[in-house]
This record gives structure tokens, C-alpha cells and sequence, in this order.
């Protein structure tokens, strides 16, 4: 079928325009229009195959059933004061942030990032955390457990005979690479848990020039005891051990120490209490 095209059509009725009766259908298939000039047109409904308007000036469009195609460069449109309904497609205009979003870019070309919460990349191990109702991680307070380890030897502590002595921090090793936490109280020996969690307690003791029975032992004191012996071991002639793992909550308190039943005499003791976690 050959096309036919329309070279202008003018309508000048008084407004609104109408051709033929309303609503008026047009159905056409390979129509060429060059000019479409009018001051109010109605189209109740344009179903094409192939339409080509040149100029198209007119109020109002009520509808257009299939695609809207501009392919000149110079294409003027202007939709100034015009509303369109039922619209399938179309651009973005705005985009209202939520909490925590953040909008940039432009208004038909926004990007939408997540707010910065502060909260530095990074991996921790048995941090204190808070998080939001988004489910957003806003702070984390690592757990410094360097601040939280106590490890140190002496050259030799004289022990008495016939008592109970708690390892105190004086007369370090010099050659030993001796860590006294601020939880520690040096001169009594007695580690105070700054942080509630899971400690690793262990001592040994090299026998120097005690002669008689004694044995090596941790201590800790709680809400339901005091000094309550945790763990214990006998030293012989090169020595003893004894180690364990408790739970401390904030302010209990664990020492090491040695329980001589016979005379005195000195020993090395190497302590150590480490915060392990929560």
C-alpha cells in the first residue's frame, strides 16, 4: 500500500476544534503529516503503524495509544501548564533521602549513597558495639587487650616457712620482656578486671632453695568468695605450674601465689593473667 501524505491541515472552527464527531478516532497506517497547526485539538485516541507529524501545535492531547517519536534535532516541546495522566514511563524529578540516606548528583540524575556512620573499616576482636534501628554499626569501642594483660617474671622472691605468699612485681628479670597492666597492683600482685570477660591465669614457679612441700596457686575473689583457691599445683625440685581459665566481671580480682609448708627459702615466679573476651 502506497503512503499518502498530508501536506497542512488548518482548523479554524471556534474553540474547541473538532473534526467530526466526537470522540473523534483516527486510524491510519504509513501517514505522513508535515503540519498539524490548531489552537484547542482533541485526539481521543491515534493508533499508527507508521505517523509522522511535523509540527504539531495544539492545547490539549487527551491520549496517544502507541509511540511518540521526535527525530528531528530542532524539535521544540513545550508542556508548560500541561498535566499528563497515565503515563507509563517517564524521568525522575526528585528523590526524597530517608535516615540515614544521602542524595546527590542531579534531579533527574540523583545517586543515593548510605550515610557515613563514623565507623572506621577495619577488623576487631571483641569490640563493644552499638547499632541503630537501621541495623547500622555507629560505634565501636575495641577491646585493648595489651591494656588488659599482666606477664612478668622475677629474679627470685625469698618466701618464708611455713606461710601462704602472693607473687608480687618487684625485682623484675631484666632480660624478660616484663607487661604490668594498669589492672595490676605490682606491689600486692593482685590483677583487678577492668573489662568483664574470660582471663587466662598461669604461674610457675622454679625452685631456687625452698626444702620443704609447697605448692603453687591462683586465687580469685568475687562476689561469692574471697580468695577461693581456682587452681594449684606442687612444686619438686625444678619446679611447678598451675593455670586456668575464669570469668572475671568488672572488679573481681585474681593473684598468684605460693603456700609453704615447710622452711623458707627463695623462688622465680613467672605470672601471667590475660583478658581473653567476652
Amino acid at each position: 500500500m502506497a503512503s499518502t501524505q498530508i501536506e497542512e491541515v488548518f482548523l479554524t472552527q471556534p474553540n474547541p476544534a473538532r473534526v467530526g464527531p466526537s470522540p473523534y478516532t483516527i486510524d491510519i497506517t504509513n501517514i505522513n503529516v508535515t503540519n498539524l497547526n490548531a489552537t484547542n485539538v482533541i485526539i481521543g485516541s491515534v493508533s499508527a503503524t507508521s505517523a509522522s507529524i511535523g509540527t504539531l501545535s495544539a492545547n490539549t492531547i487527551t491520549s496517544i495509544a502507541g509511540d511518540l517519536q521526535i527525530s528531528s534535532t530542532t524539535a521544540n516541546i513545550n508542556f508548560s501548564g500541561k498535566t499528563f495522566t497515565n503515563i507509563g514511563g517517564g524521568v525522575v524529578t526528585s528523590v526524597t533521602a530517608g535516615g540515614g540516606i544521602t542524595i546527590g548528583g542531579t534531579a533527574i540524575n540523583p545517586t543515593v549513597t548510605i550515610t557515613a556512620t563514623g565507623v572506621t573499616a577495619n577488623t576487631y576482636i571483641s569490640p563493644t558495639i552499638t547499632i541503630n534501628a537501621r541495623g547500622q554499626i555507629t560505634a565501636v569501642v575495641p577491646a585493648v587487650t595489651t591494656l588488659l594483660t599482666a606477664d612478668w617474671m622475677q629474679t627470685a622472691q625469698t618466701i618464708g616457712g611455713a606461710s601462704t605468699t602472693n607473687f608480687t612485681a618487684g625485682s623484675l628479670d631484666g632480660t624478660y620482656f616484663n607487661l604490668l597492666a594498669p589492672a595490676l597492683n605490682a606491689g600486692t600482685g593482685v590483677y583487678t578486671a577492668t573489662q568483664a570477660g574470660v582471663h587466662s591465669a598461669s604461674v610457675t614457679g622454679i625452685n631456687v632453695s625452698i626444702p620443704g612441700p609447697c605448692y603453687v596457686f591462683i586465687s580469685k575473689t568475687d562476689g561469692l568468695a574471697v580468695n577461693k583457691t581456682i587452681a594449684i599445683g606442687q612444686i619438686g625440685a625444678g619446679g611447678g605450674t598451675a593455670s586456668c581459665l575464669t570469668y572475671l566481671n568488672v572488679g573481681d580480682s585474681i593473684v598468684a601465689g605460693i603456700n609453704n609448708g615447710g622452711a623458707g627459702g627463695d623462688i622465680i615466679p613467672h605470672v601471667s593473667f590475660t583478658f581473653i573476651g567476652s
